[in-house]
């Protein structure tokens, strides 16, 4: 690995590191309870360096969430020779067997004690998507103008699904102990699988 390689690596790891701390101490102690001198001696670097990636704590709380979904990105492999939609119903399953469920609950649940967190953490939100269509334009090789649109109206589906029904349903399961809210969104995650495929032939 270049050297420029090894640099962009390590600022990734850091970036990383920073977020999943600030993230795991506001989630165990309260947002006002943490400072950014917690955050930089848990990671063991400087506030400066904390600076360098993050303007507020707001921020690197809603970018562990990003970071779980590049993550997976990086260890998802496509079926072979798959359609569109085989493909990404495969990356969704993906995301939804690893971490990113639980990261995504959590984050609702700090929204809702927090209220600061929501416009970072809906700019997190479009991030996960734009990222998540960009990684599958360039893993499937996607140039046709028109596999192009399909993808844009898939991705736009699951986002208004997952960003919706979630929060929703969360807070129902908060008020009337109903089941854990990834369960339902992952069988409205079926329904709207079965309708695109209706839909895209």
């Amino acid at each position: 690995m270049s050297e420029q390689g090894l640099r962009e690596t390590k600022r990734a790891a850091t970036r990383r590191a920073l977020a999943r701390a600030t993230f795991d101490l506001v989630r165990d102690r309260g947002f006002d309870a943490v400072t950014v001198a917690d955050v930089t001696d848990r990671v063991g670097v400087s506030r400066r360096t904390f600076s360098n990636y993050f303007d507020r704590k707001e921020e690197a709380v809603a970018a562990v969430v990003v970071e779980t979904v590049r993550d997976g990105l990086a260890s998802w492999v496509p079926p072979p020779e798959a359609d569109l939609l085989v493909a990404v119903r495969s990356l969704v399953d993906h995301q939804f067997s690893g971490e990113f469920p639980a990261i995504f609950a959590a984050m609702e649940q700090l929204c809702r004690a927090h209220p600061q967190l929501v416009p970072y953490w809906r700019d997190a939100q479009w991030r996960i998507w734009t990222t998540t269509g960009a990684h599958l334009r360039a893993t499937m090789g996607l140039s046709d103008a028109s596999v192009q649109l399909d993808l844009v109206m898939v991705m736009g589906a699951l986002f208004g699904v997952v960003s919706t029904h979630f929060p929703e349903r969360a807070a129902l399961r908060d008020a009337a102990g109903q089941e854990h809210p990834l369960a339902s969104v992952h069988r409205s995650l079926d329904e709207v699988f079965a309708r695109l495929a209706a839909g895209l032939g």
